[in-house]
């Protein structure tokens, strides 16, 4: 493990006590990728628990090739990954190649159609997938070089493939939500996974970038000012790659009354070796495990 930190910038890495090798069997291996990151969680389905994380880092990555290349070699030098009989596998893209239809008006045969409103993509490129929750169906494309590979690193194990976006919406919908509509926000580098809530379905989802704090609250209230939404009663829950201490948190709360930050998923255990990590960080990763329950 000392190469990969040479060569990957780990930024956290958390290996419960109650970890062991040989309980494989009943584990799921969580993977969310994009192009820079990879990160991946353990769950012991047996308790309901989280343990293991790590969170990498990827530099000079230019092509899906780099990407491809990058994983090869943290997969040779990682002997846990190489492990072939998990319970399950989870994989989970982080792009804006999605997008979420009502199941009424979901036809399968007609994905790409939905998602090329936005962008052509070519078969031999992308393949497409589409899950319906909750009344809704998220359909997305991912790089057949990504899942070409995963699929030949874990030959005998049927791969659930997912997007960011259900995620959140899944671990968003397994929290106590009081409020009949609530806004969810999942913060990157750079952009927004926005989710709004009503009555427990999905009204919109999308991914909006931003440069500044106040790009930032622009998109933030103009979501509320399109959808009518009250400033004084409808709150705003925080996820990601934000801190309490930010700019932008500052910036969010002048404007809206009600903003938190999520806690860690109430369905899933964590022990105090995941005290140091903000309990809204990861929380999109860890909401992997209740996708295809």
């Amino acid at each position: 493990m000392e190469d990969i930190a040479k060569k990957f910038r780990l930024n956290h890495k958390i290996h419960d006590s109650s970890f062991s090798v040989n309980n494989i069997e009943h584990y799921e291996l969580l993977f969310m990728v994009e192009h820079k990151n990879l990160r991946v969680a353990i769950m012991d389905t047996q308790e309901n628990k989280c343990v293991f994380l790590e969170d990498y880092k990827f530099s000079q990555i230019n092509t899906t090739q780099d990407l491809v290349h990058c994983l090869e070699e943290l997969s040779v030098a990682h002997s846990i990954l190489q492990a072939g009989y998990w319970k399950a596998i989870k994989l989970s893209f982080r792009n804006e190649n999605f997008t979420f239809v009502p199941e009424e008006l979901f036809v399968k045969g007609n994905s790409l159609d939905y998602l090329s409103l936005n962008e052509s993509f070519t078969k031999n490129k992308y393949y497409h997938f589409s899950h319906t929750h909750k009344g809704i169906t998220c359909v997305f494309v991912a790089e057949a070089l990504i899942v070409d590979w995963f699929r030949k690193v874990y030959p005998n194990i049927n791969i659930h493939y997912s997007h960011q976006a259900e995620a959140v919406m899944i671990g968003a919908l397994n929290t106590d939500i009081k409020e009949s509509t609530s806004v969810h926000v999942c913060v990157e580098n750079r952009y927004m996974n926005l989710l709004v809530l009503k009555n427990g379905k999905p009204i919109i989802s999308n991914v909006f970038h931003y440069q500044s704090p106040q790009d930032f609250a622009y998109f933030i209230l103009f979501v509320y000012d399109e959808l009518q939404l009250d400033i004084n009663t409808c709150p705003i829950t925080l996820y990601g790659e934000i801190s309490p201490d930010s700019n932008i948190f500052a910036l969010i709360y002048k404007y809206v009354r009600h903003v938190h930050f999520a806690t860690k998923p109430a369905k899933i255990a964590f022990s105090h070796q995941f005290d140091e990590i903000l309990t809204h960080r990861y929380f999109d990763l860890y909401s992997m495990y209740f996708l295809d329950k």
